[in-house]
């Protein structure tokens, strides 16, 4: 039998997913396998990597957001050097 989540169209789950934050989407994915597939969406990572204009050189928006942006999002907007002269902000590092 199927339930009421099963009988969604995977595009009105996605849209539904937005509205959530990336702590909570992290939690939902864990539920079961279809929210699981659900919240891998790009669609859905790339809001968080935002002013980003490529995930590169990761796979996916996700795997930026999980790999770095979740460790070290905090850092965004920070100059990032060994002296004031020489460095980088990191808002505006090459992407």
């Amino acid at each position: 039998m199927m339930t009421m989540l099963e009988a969604l169209p995977t595009e009105i789950l996605i849209q539904i997913l937005q509205h959530l934050g990336p702590n909570d989407l992290v939690s939902v994915s864990q539920a079961n396998k279809l929210l699981h597939a659900a919240g891998q969406a790009d669609s859905l990572w790339q809001q968080f990597c935002l002013p980003k204009k490529s995930y590169a050189p990761f796979e996916s928006w996700h795997g930026m957001y999980s790999r770095v942006l979740h460790r070290w999002g905090w850092f965004e907007g920070l100059w990032c050097g060994d002296d004031r002269s020489r460095g980088i902000h990191l808002l505006n590092a090459p992407s």
